[in-house]
């Protein structure tokens, strides 16, 4: 189950040099249209129901209700795009004191069905390709969570036709990556999360949801020729050591996120993901090897997707502690947010610390996985003396499971989103048809 170092993957060789096939151009357009219909009927569906959200009390909570089930049905259309356009299987490795099998939920076949993941969470993750998040939404479909996600994005992806506002009324959070202009935007989104996310004692009246994943690339863009040689001279005026596979890590919006949600919900937690794919070389652009299209319409999909989980409470991060006491800084209950939440310059510094050491241990851990395959010491000789020989296996550390849909619910789902528009397309043909006999 682990790849074959010595023998070099048709991944390895740059999209640009790969020549598309005549079958390829063909997924291509498949993939395409498949997806572009259920956006269209998903985000049509969000578009006759957004009024209620300028409703009081019931109407504009079941808006959000409604907005969580369509991240759900979206998890499940990216899930079913991967198995059918780009079949590939997670490798979830973990940490020692993490045992996976007290994690994993298994059928009677023995197929992985579900991943136990802490319910509210902040997730951050290195950030190679624009398939990243696609895969962590894969992920959390697997652990239930894929209708709580929401992704921190730069602001350039805001209008893309179609895609943008979706993601718009999926309630994702455009940065300009200018702390200035995002500071007051990522308050209010923040303040609206912790209002609607539940406390782990009883839900709300007013409250539309009990599970948050916001999910947050500290790295702020894609490792490439453009944001390398920025990486680079970052790290020399500051002096940090400047990494092979990743970015150095900008610590401002993780800090302030992870401060902000952490006051209101009690159980928060960090889901910190490695990511790593097969056949990027060092110092080398994963958009060169994997982009959406080269995956998804041309087929030429990563064979495994390695991601190492680590669960870090917030207690054991350097956050401080000044969020914790507003009265500190004003006597007054009109204290504004941004008083509330900022963290001191001694605090801040110690966090970046503490940020980039995590990205340190990342670049280790991806320079281990592209010389041996495995992102974890151990790994590989636990699946040798494995003697599961279903098709997913379930060790201590590590996990290898198919992206596929679970069972027929979700397939229900997906019937459902489709259902109408293939009823209308099958009204419209006969309309056609009995038109077209008269007129000939």
């Amino acid at each position: 189950m682990t790849i074959n170092t010595s023998k070099p993957l048709f991944q390895s060789i740059p999209v640009k040099n790969r020549s598309p096939k005549s079958k390829s151009i063909i997924r291509l357009i498949n993939f395409n249209v498949l997806f572009f219909i259920s956006l269209l009927l998903l985000h049509s569906t969000q578009l006759i129901f957004f009024p209620l959200i300028f409703f009081k009390s019931g109407f504009n909570g079941f808006f959000w209700k409604l907005n969580s089930f369509a991240k759900q049905v979206f998890g499940i259309v990216l899930v079913v795009a991967t198995q059918i356009f780009g079949p590939t299987k997670l490798v979830i490795t973990v940490d020692d004191g993490i045992d996976l099998r007290q994690m994993v939920k298994r059928d009677k076949s023995g197929r992985v069905i579900s991943l136990d993941l802490p319910k509210r969470s902040v997730t951050m993750a290195n950030h190679q390709i624009y398939a990243d998040w696609l895969y962590i939404w894969c992920l959390a479909y697997l652990a239930e969570i894929h209708g709580s996600i929401i992704i921190i994005l730069k602001a350039s992806l805001k209008w893309v036709p179609i895609i943008g506002p979706a993601m718009q009324l999926f309630s994702f959070i455009f940065l300009n990556r200018s702390w200035a202009s995002d500071k007051s935007s990522l308050i209010e989104h923040l303040t609206t999360m912790a209002k609607q996310t539940s406390s782990t004692s009883k839900l709300k009246p007013n409250q539309a949801f009990e599970s948050l994943t916001l999910l947050i690339f500290p790295e702020g863009t894609l490792v490439s020729p453009l944001t390398r040689p920025i990486s680079q001279k970052y790290a020399e005026k500051t002096g940090f050591t400047d990494l092979k596979h990743c970015l150095l890590p900008r610590s401002t919006g993780t800090l302030f996120c992870i401060r902000a949600l952490s006051r209101s919900i009690p159980d928060l937690q960090l889901i910190d993901l490695t990511i790593g794919y097969p056949g990027i070389p060092a110092y080398g652009n994963g958009q060169d090897f994997y982009t959406l299209q080269s995956i998804f319409g041309y087929g030429h999909s990563p064979p495994q997707v390695h991601i190492h989980l680590r669960l870090i409470p917030i207690s054991s991060i350097p956050i401080g502690t000044s969020h914790l006491n507003p009265s500190s800084t004003s006597s007054s209950s009109s204290t504004p947010a941004t008083e509330i939440i900022d963290p001191s310059p001694s605090e801040t510094i110690e966090f970046d610390k503490w940020l980039r050491e995590q990205w340190r241990m990342k670049d280790e851990m991806l320079e281990r996985f592209y010389k041996t395959g495995e992102m974890c010491e151990g790994s590989k000789e636990e699946e040798k003396e494995d003697k599961n020989e279903m098709e997913d296996l379930v060790m201590t550390r590590k996990v290898i499971t198919k992206v596929r849909l679970r069972g027929n619910y979700d397939w229900l789902i997906l019937l459902g989103l489709y259902g109408p528009g293939i009823l209308l397309v099958w009204i419209g043909s006969i309309w056609f048809m009995i038109a077209f006999k008269r007129i000939f």
